[in-house]
């Protein structure tokens, strides 16, 4: 499937954009044909780009294309928004999701470390009644052998009567 998008200075074309089960899938790699249109000149090239989200305050949320080697720092300076501008509204509700889905992550993080903590606490608390009960096992081992040894004794004094 090709997906185009136009704007008055670049047409974009994605192609590798998937279908499966009637919904696209966008893959993380995309190659873009970019044909830009300055000064009634036209380049044609192909730019191996990936689908990013930006997070910055003004474009939270929004996609962008991007050169894959940007990281790297041997871009091309290839850029195209893949979505359309949001509204203002969008771009709140957006920014307090996110902020709620963080704090929500910071607090299991710390309910995790609080288990931890506690679970190791209460894990040397068994060891010490493990180990206090494994001591009373012996001893009643050993008191039992003594009983033995006693019913030994008495029942072959009682067979020489």
């Amino acid at each position: 499937m090709i997906v185009s998008t136009q704007s008055a200075m670049k047409d974009i074309t994605i192609l590798g954009a998937l279908t499966v089960h009637g919904h696209n899938l966008i893959p993380s790699f995309i190659v873009v044909t970019v044909a830009h249109f300055l000064f009634r000149r036209q380049w044609h090239l192909m730019v191996e780009a990936c689908l990013k989200t930006s997070y910055t305050e003004q474009n939270f949320g929004c996609r962008l294309l991007s050169c894959v080697n940007y990281k790297f720092g041997r871009s091309c300076g290839f850029f195209h928004w893949y979505d359309p501008p949001m509204c203002v509204h969008s771009k709140k509700v957006l920014r307090r999701l996110w902020e709620k889905h963080e704090n929500l992550n910071t607090e299991v993080d710390s309910h995790v470390s609080m288990a931890e903590h506690g679970t190791a606490h209460k894990n040397a608390e068994l060891e010490v009644i493990i180990s206090q009960l494994c001591g009373e096992l012996s001893q009643l081992r050993s008191e039992l052998e003594t009983i033995k040894r006693k019913t030994t004794r008495i029942s072959t004094y009682l067979g020489e009567c």
